[in-house]
């Protein structure tokens, strides 16, 4: 027999089905224990219809737990995801790095963003006098107050309980913003490009930013590669032009395909990740984007080189 353990939830059949819905994961226990060699314990999963708990106990005699009750509000207010950014403990420590070297020397901050663990870590820093904290969210504007409460600090950061673009001079009691932040993340995110709302945030926040106001992130990058899908005439459906490219051919062969009665439907969206692809290029950076200017008026055209 092998050395170790290989744990996998990936289907063991060679041709799997072309959506591939398994993704591997890890089940963190909320009450670890220790295990001798031989001993006998008992597993059990509850769950709700959105989460599963892990139950271990090293006794003999089992018995049976229901899901546990939310009774902070954060485990309402934040997905599941949010909960495992918050907790990572590698991008905390990067979120740290950078603010010891963006706060020097800066006394005031406004964070942008719902569920922000932000306005915590500027509060270490001994420059930083008045942190501005922006919840629009009623649900994390809840939690984060009861957070920043006990953690004793109602003095140093005030919650807005405001929509970012509607801020004027009476929120922030006459303050001029030295640094803006965010992660960027809103509750109302579903897709990677939704950050870049931030942006349009950054610009509506303009009039109240100080000149040497420092913003971060500063920019962004929309990034690109060309791949090879399996299956993707089984979306059913035309693809119309992409890249400037018509696909009529393409088209022409799934739409015989589809049955009359299903060509008046509209198009379901799939995750990619549903899609075994190889790729056909290296990444390349598509368009970039500068935060620390208001979005143009002007059409952004992407520049050539």
């Amino acid at each position: 027999m092998p050395q170790g353990v290989e744990l996998s939830m990936s289907p063991w059949q060679q041709d799997h089905q072309w959506r591939d819905h398994w993704l591997p994961c890890v089940q963190i226990l909320s009450d670890p224990i220790n295990i001798n060699k031989g001993e006998v314990v008992n597993i059990q999963l509850v769950n709700d219809e959105f989460t599963l708990w892990t139950v271990i106990e090293n006794n003999i005699n089992f018995s049976p737990h229901s899901p546990p009750l939310c009774s902070c509000g954060v485990h309402m207010s934040f997905s599941r995801g949010r909960l495992r950014m918050i907790n990572d403990k590698e991008r905390n420590e990067r979120i740290n790095q950078s603010l010891g070297e963006l706060l020097v020397g800066k006394s005031t901050v406004l964070c942008v963003g719902d569920g922000s663990f932000l306005p915590l870590f500027c509060a270490n820093y001994k420059s930083v006098k008045k942190i501005f904290s922006v919840e629009s969210n009623h649900h994390s504007f809840s939690t984060m107050e009861q957070i920043i409460s006990c953690s004793s600090l109602s003095d140093s950061i005030s919650l807005l309980s405001v929509d970012p673009n509607d801020i004027t001079p009476t929120h922030l009691i006459g303050h001029s913003i030295d640094v803006l932040l965010a992660e960027p993340f809103f509750v109302s995110m579903t897709l990677p490009w939704h950050s870049l709302y931030f942006w349009y945030v950054r610009t509506a926040l303009d009039p109240l930013l100080s000149t040497d106001c420092a913003i971060t992130p500063g920019s962004a990058h929309l990034m690109g590669i060309a791949v090879k899908f399996e299956n993707l005439h089984l979306l059913k459906h035309s693809l119309g032009k992409v890249e400037e490219f018509y696909l009529t051919p393409y088209d022409d062969a799934v739409m015989e395909s589809i049955p009359d009665i299903n060509k008046s439907l509209p198009p379901e969206d799939y995750s990619l990740w549903e899609y075994p692809s190889y790729p056909l290029s290296g990444v390349q950076t598509l368009m970039k984007f500068d935060f620390t200017s208001p979005v143009p008026k002007d059409t952004i055209l992407r520049e050539k080189g």
